[in-house]
Protein backbone atom coordinates (compact mmCIF):
# COMPACT_ATOMS: atom_id res chain seq x y z
CA UNK A 1 0.00 0.00 0.00
CA UNK A 2 2.95 2.69 0.68
CA UNK A 3 4.88 1.65 -2.39
CA UNK A 4 1.26 2.37 -4.71
CA UNK A 5 0.90 5.81 -2.26
CA UNK A 6 4.01 7.03 -3.20
CA UNK A 7 4.23 6.24 -6.82
CA UNK A 8 0.62 7.75 -7.08
CA UNK A 9 2.36 10.76 -5.06
CA UNK A 10 5.50 10.82 -7.74
CA UNK A 11 2.99 10.93 -10.99
CA UNK A 12 1.01 13.90 -8.96
CA UNK A 13 4.16 15.69 -8.62
CA UNK A 14 5.49 14.67 -12.30
CA UNK A 15 2.32 16.63 -14.09
CA UNK A 16 4.24 19.74 -12.49
CA UNK A 17 7.59 18.91 -14.14
CA UNK A 18 6.03 19.50 -17.22
CA UNK A 19 3.58 22.32 -16.48
CA UNK A 20 4.24 25.80 -16.92
CA UNK A 21 4.52 28.28 -14.23
CA UNK A 22 5.51 25.38 -12.46
CA UNK A 23 8.46 25.34 -9.12
CA UNK A 24 10.44 22.72 -7.62
CA UNK A 25 12.72 22.99 -4.92
CA UNK A 26 14.97 20.44 -3.21
CA UNK A 27 15.38 20.94 0.63
CA UNK A 28 17.63 20.12 3.09
CA UNK A 29 15.49 20.00 6.61
CA UNK A 30 15.88 19.65 9.97
CA UNK A 31 13.07 18.63 12.72
CA UNK A 32 12.91 19.20 16.32
CA UNK A 33 10.61 16.76 18.06
CA UNK A 34 6.95 17.88 20.12
CA UNK A 35 4.87 16.63 22.42
CA UNK A 36 5.44 12.56 22.07
CA UNK A 37 7.48 12.64 19.78
CA UNK A 38 9.87 14.86 21.78
CA UNK A 39 8.78 11.97 25.07
CA UNK A 40 10.73 9.28 22.76
CA UNK A 41 13.57 10.90 21.52
CA UNK A 42 14.48 14.59 22.67
CA UNK A 43 17.01 15.08 20.31
CA UNK A 44 16.98 17.69 16.95
CA UNK A 45 17.40 15.83 13.52
CA UNK A 46 19.76 16.73 11.34
CA UNK A 47 18.71 14.12 8.92
CA UNK A 48 16.04 14.90 6.82
CA UNK A 49 15.24 16.34 2.84
CA UNK A 50 12.29 16.60 0.81
CA UNK A 51 10.94 18.00 -2.33
CA UNK A 52 8.21 20.26 -3.59
CA UNK A 53 6.77 20.90 -6.87
CA UNK A 54 4.28 23.40 -6.67
CA UNK A 55 2.25 25.48 -10.10
CA UNK A 56 1.07 28.63 -9.96
CA UNK A 57 -2.71 29.34 -10.48
CA UNK A 58 -1.99 33.29 -11.06
CA UNK A 59 1.19 35.21 -9.88
CA UNK A 60 -0.05 34.56 -6.11
CA UNK A 61 -1.84 31.22 -5.24
CA UNK A 62 0.21 28.05 -5.75
CA UNK A 63 -1.09 24.28 -5.35
CA UNK A 64 0.98 21.13 -5.46
CA UNK A 65 2.70 18.61 -3.12
CA UNK A 66 5.63 17.75 -1.27
CA UNK A 67 7.12 14.35 -0.25
CA UNK A 68 10.35 14.49 2.63
CA UNK A 69 12.00 11.94 4.98
CA UNK A 70 13.81 12.67 8.16
CA UNK A 71 14.84 10.63 11.00
CA UNK A 72 14.53 11.03 15.08
CA UNK A 73 17.27 9.36 16.89
CA UNK A 74 18.56 9.25 20.59
CA UNK A 75 21.08 7.04 22.54
CA UNK A 76 20.53 5.99 26.04
CA UNK A 77 23.25 4.39 28.40
CA UNK A 78 22.39 1.84 31.20
CA UNK A 79 18.68 1.85 30.75
CA UNK A 80 16.38 -0.47 32.16
CA UNK A 81 13.58 -1.36 30.58
CA UNK A 82 10.64 -3.72 31.43
CA UNK A 83 8.10 -5.36 29.02
CA UNK A 84 5.22 -7.26 31.13
CA UNK A 85 7.72 -10.16 33.10
CA UNK A 86 10.85 -9.13 31.15
CA UNK A 87 13.48 -6.45 32.16
CA UNK A 88 16.48 -5.74 30.01
CA UNK A 89 19.17 -3.83 31.22
CA UNK A 90 21.70 -2.61 28.43
CA UNK A 91 22.34 1.15 25.35
CA UNK A 92 18.94 1.35 24.16
CA UNK A 93 18.94 3.08 20.85
CA UNK A 94 15.92 5.15 19.57
CA UNK A 95 14.34 5.63 16.36
CA UNK A 96 11.46 7.32 14.86
CA UNK A 97 11.54 7.53 11.01
CA UNK A 98 9.26 9.65 8.94
CA UNK A 99 7.91 9.79 5.51
CA UNK A 100 5.54 13.22 5.08
CA UNK A 101 3.55 13.06 2.11
CA UNK A 102 1.65 15.97 1.73
CA UNK A 103 -0.88 17.66 -0.91
CA UNK A 104 -0.26 21.75 -0.74
CA UNK A 105 -1.76 25.20 -1.43
CA UNK A 106 -0.34 28.46 -0.51
CA UNK A 107 -0.22 31.69 -1.07
CA UNK A 108 2.90 34.12 -2.33
CA UNK A 109 3.08 37.58 -1.10
CA UNK A 110 4.54 40.15 -3.72
CA UNK A 111 5.22 40.75 -6.90
CA UNK A 112 7.49 38.37 -9.59
CA UNK A 113 11.23 39.12 -9.46
CA UNK A 114 11.38 39.99 -5.73
CA UNK A 115 11.77 38.35 -2.55
CA UNK A 116 8.67 36.45 -1.64
CA UNK A 117 7.33 35.19 1.13
CA UNK A 118 4.58 32.27 1.26
CA UNK A 119 2.17 31.14 3.79
CA UNK A 120 0.54 27.66 2.88
CA UNK A 121 -1.19 24.26 4.24
CA UNK A 122 -0.37 20.82 3.43
CA UNK A 123 -2.77 17.96 3.73
CA UNK A 124 -1.85 14.16 3.78
CA UNK A 125 -0.21 11.46 5.62
CA UNK A 126 2.66 10.48 7.63
CA UNK A 127 4.00 7.34 7.43
CA UNK A 128 5.71 6.96 10.42
CA UNK A 129 8.28 4.15 12.45
CA UNK A 130 9.17 4.22 15.98
CA UNK A 131 11.95 1.43 16.70
CA UNK A 132 13.76 0.50 19.99
CA UNK A 133 17.11 -1.30 19.75
CA UNK A 134 18.52 -2.94 22.88
CA UNK A 135 21.22 -5.59 23.31
CA UNK A 136 19.65 -8.17 20.48
CA UNK A 137 16.18 -7.06 20.77
CA UNK A 138 14.52 -5.13 18.48
CA UNK A 139 10.93 -3.60 19.00
CA UNK A 140 8.84 -1.43 16.69
CA UNK A 141 6.21 -0.10 15.46
CA UNK A 142 4.57 1.69 12.32
CA UNK A 143 1.40 2.93 10.57
CA UNK A 144 -0.21 5.81 8.73
CA UNK A 145 -0.89 8.97 10.81
CA UNK A 146 -3.29 11.42 8.50
CA UNK A 147 -1.74 15.01 8.98
CA UNK A 148 -1.62 18.51 8.52
CA UNK A 149 1.68 20.81 8.11
CA UNK A 150 1.13 24.59 8.23
CA UNK A 151 4.01 26.24 6.91
CA UNK A 152 5.71 29.83 6.14
CA UNK A 153 8.80 30.46 3.75
CA UNK A 154 10.30 33.12 1.67
CA UNK A 155 11.83 32.40 -1.78
CA UNK A 156 15.16 34.58 -2.34
CA UNK A 157 15.67 35.00 -6.25
CA UNK A 158 19.16 34.39 -7.09
CA UNK A 159 19.99 33.94 -10.63
CA UNK A 160 17.69 33.13 -13.39
CA UNK A 161 15.50 30.71 -12.43
CA UNK A 162 17.20 29.89 -9.96
CA UNK A 163 16.24 30.47 -6.29
CA UNK A 164 16.95 29.60 -2.85
CA UNK A 165 14.02 28.24 -0.14
CA UNK A 166 13.62 29.11 3.37
CA UNK A 167 10.79 27.44 5.04
CA UNK A 168 9.38 26.82 8.61
CA UNK A 169 6.73 23.88 9.23
CA UNK A 170 4.50 22.68 12.03
CA UNK A 171 3.66 18.47 11.25
CA UNK A 172 1.18 17.06 13.28
CA UNK A 173 0.36 13.51 12.69
CA UNK A 174 -2.66 12.54 14.64
CA UNK A 175 -3.39 9.66 16.63
CA UNK A 176 -4.07 6.06 15.45
CA UNK A 177 -5.26 2.94 17.52
CA UNK A 178 -1.27 1.69 16.92
CA UNK A 179 0.60 4.81 17.13
CA UNK A 180 1.00 8.22 19.40
CA UNK A 181 0.80 11.39 17.87
CA UNK A 182 3.89 12.82 15.99
CA UNK A 183 4.24 16.46 16.15
CA UNK A 184 7.65 18.04 15.15
CA UNK A 185 8.37 21.89 14.23
CA UNK A 186 10.58 21.60 11.17
CA UNK A 187 13.42 24.08 9.25
CA UNK A 188 14.17 23.79 5.79
CA UNK A 189 17.02 25.46 3.67
CA UNK A 190 17.25 25.10 -0.14
CA UNK A 191 17.52 25.59 -3.70
CA UNK A 192 14.59 26.16 -6.60
CA UNK A 193 13.98 26.20 -10.17
CA UNK A 194 11.04 27.29 -12.42
CA UNK A 195 10.40 27.28 -15.85
CA UNK A 196 9.53 30.80 -15.76
CA UNK A 197 10.85 34.00 -14.15
CA UNK A 198 9.43 34.31 -10.44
Amino acid sequence: MKKIIILMFGLFLGTFAIAQNSIWSLNYDMAMPLGDAKDYTDQVSFRGLSIDGRYFINDNILIGGTIGWNLFYEKEKDVTQTWGNTTIHGTQWRYINNTPIYVTGAYCFGDPGEIRTLIGLGVGTIWSERRLDIGVYEYSSNDWLFALAPEVGVIIPMSGNVNATIKMKYNNGFKTSDMESLQYFGFSVGLSWTNYFL
